[in-house]
């Protein structure tokens, strides 16, 4: 791991972090024009002017509808994040999530899960359930007019009838692991109940759209609560930074490390987190069947600072070992990660990766990935 100095660096990160501004996008997902046929999702949140009636009176614009719709909801839940998606035939549904639930990797929001609402058939706004993806690597995302989320265990693809006042499954595939991690697949229309599939290709069809999809972007209800809240401080830990994809040169100038792959690892791709504070190095890679995502901060503390970017509920934890040094592996169906700092430099690391996987396993990546700093410098 190649080490350099942090001096001079501030005015690179500045002028790095303004070429990746991009356009914030209202609902994030994409819109059906007058005759069917796809569009690009509308350039903002704020309301246009919409079509000239006959009478010579701006229509509301597809924006400015749905804020009248949903008014109701947005008012009782000011400190969350909101998104109008088309998911139905006749209308667009409100995505509204917590702050717990939002990242922001780039301009606008994401989030791992929403509640749904619709206008019913009777012009009532109507709570249809909630969705929830795989984690912050599987953002929630539109295609088609559907939503489609999930993430390494299991994949949906979903519509809304608002007639019906219903979350409509249209497709669905799970993967369950034995103790050999040996798979078996599912799949069907009903989460509770699916059918065993006699292969992945019902999963992986989901995959493979869910990589076409579109990103869904949140605005919060309220303009500007999220900048300095409490709630909004505890949630994602890369909430108001834009990613850079970078070569090794760049990753050693923004951050003061490089991060390396293990040898044979596929697919390595590295980038930068532009925090305010202090960057995040980051390098994903495929080893042995497994993704895993690899992170480096300097954090100057004497006490490892979650960086992994990662909000699961943790089944099991446990204490481990990386190089002599204090590590905790967390553990759920969902995913893993293992946590440790390297007290003489400052310098925190997280090695995550998704699905099911044992402390073992990540703590013999860990070890394999990592070198320490001292006399590098």
């Amino acid at each position: 791991m190649k080490t350099r100095s942090f001096s001079s660096l501030l005015a690179l990160i500045l002028a790095l972090a303004m070429v990746l501004s991009l356009s914030a996008c209202g609902g994030g997902t994409a819109q059906k024009g007058a005759d069917g046929s796809q569009t690009q999702p509308e350039a903002s949140l704020a309301p246009d002017n919409g079509e000239a009636s006959e009478d010579g009176e701006a229509a509301a614009s597809a924006y400015e509808t749905a804020m009248a719709a949903y008014q109701s909801v947005l008012d009782e839940h000011p400190d969350a994040y909101f998104a109008f998606a088309d998911m139905a035939e006749d209308q667009d549904i409100l995505l509204l999530s917590t702050a717990d639930e939002v990242f922001r990797p780039e301009e606008a929001y994401n989030a791992t899960a929403a509640t749904v609402y619709c206008v019913d058939g009777t012009g009532a706004v109507k709570e249809l359930g909630t969705v929830v993806s795989g984690g912050s690597a599987n953002p929630l995302a539109a295609v088609d007019g559907h939503l489609i989320y999930g993430g390494h265990k299991e994949m949906y693809k979903v519509h809304v009838d608002t007639a019906a006042g219903a979350l409509v499954y249209d497709a669905g595939a799970q993967v369950r692991y034995d103790a050999d991690e040996n798979a078996t697949y599912y799949e069907g229309t009903d989460p509770d109940s699916m059918t065993e599939a006699k292969d992945s290709s019902a999963f992986d069809a989901l995959l493979e759209e869910y990589g076409n999809a579109v990103t869904v972007e949140f605005n919060p209800v309220t303009p500007g609560a999220a900048e300095g809240t409490e709630s909004a401080e505890s949630s994602a830990a890369s909430m108001y930074n834009p990613v850079m994809q970078v070569d090794e040169a760049q990753q050693l100038e923004l951050t003061g490390v490089t991060l390396n792959a293990p040898e044979g690892a596929e697919d390595v791709s590295r980038s930068v987190i532009l925090m305010d504070e202090s960057p995040i190095a980051v390098v994903s890679f495929t080893y042995e069947g497994r993704t895993y995502d690899y992170r480096c901060k300097s954090t100057g503390e004497l006490e490892a600072e979650d960086i992994t970017g990662l909000y699961f509920d943790w089944t099991k934890e446990q204490k481990g070992e990386v190089q002599g040094r204090e590590a905790t592996i967390r553990t759920c169906d969902e995913a893993g990660s293992i946590l440790w700092l390297d007290v003489v430099p400052g310098f925190t690391y997280s090695l995550s990766c998704g699905g099911s996987v044992d402390a073992d396993t990540l703590s013999s990546v860990a070890n394999l990935v990592f070198e320490e700093l001292q006399g590098d410098s």
